[in-house]
């Protein structure tokens, strides 16, 4: 019986924490919303305002030239988008790239020293609308290995790699570069979106710790999170976002049936309303900023973010 109660009691804080979290973080997506279309409204104004931080974007392939034209649809001057790309392997849309943005060859020097694969052109555009372009033809082996070759002619001290297909949402490097010229300790942290496609931006100097910029270990450099999208993938979910709303669903039905049970009810009960309420909150939420913001963001990968980031750090814990 006092194990039971214990058990019951337990589970009742946990629940209490969980709706108290989820309802702070629905308050902060609706301002850091309201911040992303702040920032996006004065986006001419930060070109002078921040002392020209710039972001290196990196990527491959260059077959969906619907995305490509997603990446370059940035005004912020202090920007470049790297793709890399086989001409070996991608013959055709990698030539189809270099003839629609009137790329020609250049004298490339790779200004890294990783262990990257090998280059073998590089070209930059003709046309001063595509100047921020360049395309990397590389012997491709592995993504990390691919983006580090992305990364040895990279220009700029802030690096966003794109490992999936996602597209970015409109306003999303002036957010960045606002958020890293006004957070005291971005410098030093990576900044992540806890909301839609998960990207990160990375500072230079903690991807020159590491042999590879896929062995960046977040967790041990400083973390900043903004509660709104950055990112969309179209028609993409994650294997995480989709065990995520297994998952919670999942523990809806078992606390559930354990409290019609009577396996301490009280405590399944609430238990099962919290997960609800996550579920419902998340719902709305994702609704709401895809309304705002005219694309989907993606219920399960919101969920999944918010389970992965969120909860973490309320109970701090930090590795």
């Amino acid at each position: 019986m006092l194990t039971s109660t214990i058990i019951s009691v337990l589970i009742s804080i946990l629940s209490a924490w969980i709706v108290f979290a989820t309802s702070r973080l629905m308050v902060r997506i609706v301002h850091d919303g309201d911040k992303h279309r702040l920032y996006a409204a004065v986006r001419s104004r930060l070109c002078d305002g921040f002392g020209r931080n710039g972001i290196s974007l990196l990527c491959r392939d260059t077959a969906d030239d619907g995305r490509l034209r997603n990446l370059l649809a940035v005004e912020y001057p202090a920007y470049e988008v790297i793709v890399v790309a086989d001409s070996m392997r991608q013959p055709v849309s990698l030539q189809r790239a270099i003839s629609h943005y009137r790329m020609v060859a250049v004298d490339g020097r790779i200004a890294g020293d990783r262990q990257t694969p090998r280059v073998r052109k590089m070209y930059r555009s003709a046309s001063r609308s595509y100047r921020r372009l360049i395309l990397l033809d590389v012997a491709t082996r592995t993504e990390p290995s691919d983006l580090d070759a992305a990364l040895d002619v990279a220009t700029y001290d802030y690096i966003l790699p794109l490992w999936n297909n996602e597209q970015l949402i409109h306003g999303t490097v002036e957010r960045l570069i606002a958020e890293v010229s006004t957070a005291p300790d971005a410098k030093s942290s990576v900044i992540e979106s806890c909301i839609g496609a998960s990207i990160k931006l990375v500072p230079r100097e903690i991807v020159n710790q590491t042999e590879s910029i896929a062995s960046v270990e977040y967790t041990k450099h400083g973390h900043i999170i903004l509660h709104e999208p950055l990112a969309k993938r179209e028609g993409y979910t994650s294997l995480a976002s989709r065990v995520a709303v297994v998952a919670a669903i999942a523990t809806t039905l078992l606390c559930a049936a354990a409290a019609m049970a009577n396996i301490a009810p009280l405590a399944m009960a609430i238990a099962a309303l919290s997960s609800l309420f996550v579920l419902a909150s998340t719902h709305l939420a994702t609704t709401v900023i895809s309304r705002k913001h005219g694309t989907s963001v993606g219920y399960g990968d919101t969920l999944y973010l918010f389970y992965k980031n969120l909860l973490p750090r309320i109970w701090q814990i930090k590795k």
